[in-house]
């Protein structure tokens, strides 16, 4: 073995060789726990946004549904009217803006479907 390696110089170069390794190691290692946190946390983020988003969806959908099933007898008037050629005085515009009148009557709620066939007999039987 070389003179060299057995002095004591030779021995603390090697010890701090061996320190800065297991310390840029460490910092490693801190790094790549860092960087798993701030994943976990995006994915969390992520989940959340996700689970709004489902909820905006299902809101939405729900406010659409009620919207169809509040103008549904409007459009069963509508569409059980006989087509006529004239716009303003046909049976299907009558019914429609009746039923519209009905509703805007009531506050935007759901139109009464009685009221509804009443009103749009009642703009039939107008001619």
């Amino acid at each position: 073995m070389p003179a060299f390696l057995l002095s004591p110089v030779a021995r603390w170069l090697a010890l701090g060789g061996a320190l800065l390794v297991l310390g840029a190691a460490w910092r490693v290692e801190a790094a790549r726990r860092e960087a798993a946190e701030l994943r976990a946390v995006a994915a969390e983020a992520a989940v959340v946004g996700r689970d709004r988003a489902i909820q905006a969806l299902e809101a939405s959908a729900a406010e659409t549904a009620a919207r169809v099933a509040r103008f549904q007898p409007i459009r069963r008037a509508v569409d059980a009217a006989p087509s006529s050629r004239a716009c303003a005085d046909a049976p299907a515009i009558r019914a429609a803006l009746d039923g519209l009148r009905v509703q805007g009557a009531a506050g935007g709620g759901a139109a009464d479907a009685a009221g509804l066939s009443a009103s749009a007999t009642g703009a039939r039987g107008h001619r």
